[in-house]
């Protein structure tokens, strides 16, 4: 019996400010309210989580030269090699805590920073194909000839542009909550969903970096006593700290407009007929951000993919259900052949 998860959307933060921006106000008000007359005090506490965010993007990443120019990366573990392409917003930062546990299994994780994210440069309105070529750049000075790519919420089309691209590099394809299709929300005004990455979202992502137990409540979760639990999980908690630590920061500002504005466009995917690599597509059943009907579209038009859905999931659920994740992608990653022919749930 797949276990219910608590409802967790985030990545889409248009979606997310509509739905639950009024609760962060909220918070944040309290928040400020019991701290009245000592707000020197709470800006020098932000601006330390802050600093101890920047100065772990610093340490743990590297910059490649590469033809496309350069890119940041950081590469866990030996072994076969997983290109992991974060979401939107987000960083090489974002998957991290993935990349540890694909280390611990065998593999060698490759997780990169898409271009207009923290050292990676962008020029204008960088498209997915476009984005595409700059990872092949990264994988060819790396000296990777063969790969599996995991991509998470808006690095979707990114993968799909380089499964297409690079048939013969790419060796399986997961898709996790990831999309697969044009998305076009509040009637099509790019500008208004760009808007939702301002002060108010930085300040409560910076805070959350620090208390598991807000950043879950800013989640969505209204449950004290569910709150306590997962905030008390170290994996829930450390996916939690990256999670946030990739949502906040003006360095990552370029980026988010260059997705926003490529979702919108009609090229932001290639025909999913025409991946041709076995393909594992991982969603939750209730995502508010990247839709179910997604994870439907990659079933029923990529040839032999497999659809796996988590009963009652919300779209954070790769870090709060990340066991329940590893369970099906392991076996994909280590023979994705033979686990793509087992039957979903």
């Amino acid at each position: 019996m797949v276990r219910k998860e608590l409802p967790c959307e985030v990545m889409d933060l248009a979606a997310w400010r509509a739905q639950n921006g009024a609760e962060m106000g909220r918070l944040l008000w309290r928040l400020g309210a019991a701290l009245a007359g000592a707000s020197v005090v709470v800006l020098s506490i932000l601006l330390s989580f802050a600093w101890r965010g920047s100065a772990r993007l610093a340490r743990e990443s590297q910059v490649a030269d590469t033809a496309a120019g350069p890119v940041e990366y950081a590469s866990l573990g030996r072994g076969p090699a997983v290109l992991l392409i974060h979401g939107t917003p987000g960083g090489y930062d974002q998957l991290l805590p993935l990349g540890r546990r694909l280390a611990d299994e065998g593999f060698r994780a490759i997780s990169v920073s898409r271009p207009g994210y923290l050292r990676t440069p962008s020029s204008p309105a960088q498209a997915p194909a476009e984005q595409a070529v700059v990872l092949r750049a990264l994988l060819d000075v790396l000296g990777v000839t063969e790969v599996a790519v995991v991509a998470v919420s808006g690095g979707g089309p990114v993968a799909l542009h380089l499964a297409a691209q690079e048939p013969n590099r790419v060796r399986a394809l997961s898709l996790v909550a990831a999309l697969a299709k044009r998305l076009a929300p509040y009637g099509g005004d790019p500008e208004r969903a760009i808007r939702g990455f301002g002060p108010l979202w930085n300040a409560g992502a910076v805070t959350a970096m620090e208390w598991p137990s807000f950043g879950l409540r800013l989640l969505g979760v209204q449950d004290a006593s569910a709150r306590a639990r997962l905030a008390s999980d170290v994996t829930v908690a450390d996916g939690l700290k990256y999670l946030f630590q990739s949502l906040a920061f003006t360095n990552r500002r370029r980026g988010y407009r260059d997705d926003v504005m490529a979702m919108f466009r009609e090229d932001a995917v290639p025909p999913l007929e025409a991946i041709r690599v076995p393909t594992l597509a991982i969603y939750g059943e209730y995502d508010a951000s990247v839709p179910l009907e997604h994870g439907h579209a990659v079933a029923e038009r990529v040839t032999g993919a497999r659809l796996e859905v988590l009963e009652a999931g919300s779209h954070t659920f790769f870090v709060t259900r990340q066991d329940w994740v590893l369970a099906r992608l392991v076996p994909f990653l280590r023979s994705p052949t033979e686990a793509q022919a087992v039957p979903t749930r």
